[in-house]
């Protein structure tokens, strides 16, 4: 409870009981570490999709910056701005997508977009680049990712 000179401002009563608002990270049910592992040497440039909801796209990111702290790391639905603009100059790219699944496509990657609630049309066309940037990427790994969906690492052929 805060102190002011005098004592505090706010009877505990008032704020009683007391709830934690934090608690430590759940490890998440997904190894992560190969893939993120195989998105190269020294990757400079990564972009990171997720179509998933156990793994959130804002989770990948801080995942690979952890791992490859000086390489420029881009999410295509929480930058689209980014990845409209640099998409081209991405080293190696992580997605979370269907199981089988070979390359993201726009309407998946709008329907995404919709679902964190954006106005699609006022953006750049971030998903039309990334599903016409398939012929530039080639696989270098899949792994199960759960609820039939694969966790998926590309580099720039």
């Amino acid at each position: 409870v805060g102190v002011v000179p005098g004592g505090p401002w706010m009877p505990e009563a008032w704020v009683t009981p007391r709830h934690t608002l934090a608690r430590a990270p759940i490890a998440p049910e997904v190894d992560l570490d190969p893939a993120v592992n195989a998105l190269g040497d020294d990757p400079k440039a990564i972009s990171v999709l997720s179509e998933a909801h156990h793994l959130y796209e804002g989770f990948l990111l801080l995942a690979v910056r952890e791992q490859w702290p000086d390489a420029t790391v881009r999410g295509v639905v929480t930058d689209p701005q980014g990845t409209f603009e640099q998409f081209h100059e991405m080293d190696a790219f992580l997605w979370v997508g269907p199981a089988g699944g070979s390359w993201p496509t726009s309407t998946s990657i709008i329907s995404e977009m919709e679902d964190d609630h954006m106005d699609v049309q006022s953006m750049p066309p971030a998903p039309r680049v990334v599903e016409e940037g398939s012929g530039d990427f080639i696989e270098v790994g899949r792994w199960s990712a759960g609820h039939s969906k694969d966790l998926v690492v590309f580099h720039r052929r």
